[in-house]
């Protein structure tokens, strides 16, 4: 197996390498097409119809996690509530038999 991240590099290597190096830079740059105007706004147009679409696929969800926030909190807070008074209960009788023991 080839070690492709190894620092013992052989003058032999690095002749290969940069011959590699000299004939990747001289093969020409691919053509890209220039769009025509009308092409341009197309593209433009569907760009902007998939952002607006993800946009909207995304609003309940944005519009959903301040409610779940406050939500949560209001429960805990709740919870924290009704569980106070066995909470209190617990720690007495805790506090009653460290005294015991001392």
């Amino acid at each position: 197996m080839t070690n492709w991240f190894s620092s013992e590099v052989t003058p032999d290597d690095e002749q290969a390498i940069a011959a590699f190096m000299a004939r990747l830079a001289a093969l020409p740059a691919p053509a890209t097409p220039v769009l025509s105007g009308q092409s341009t706004i197309w593209w433009k147009a569907q760009l902007l119809r998939r952002w607006d679409e993800q946009r909207q696929a995304v609003r309940p969800l944005a519009v959903m996690e301040p409610i779940q926030l406050a939500a949560g909190l209001a429960v805990a807070a709740l919870v924290f509530l009704w569980a106070l008074p066995s909470l209190t209960n617990a720690l007495g009788q805790v506090m009653a038999s460290v005294r015991a023991l001392a």
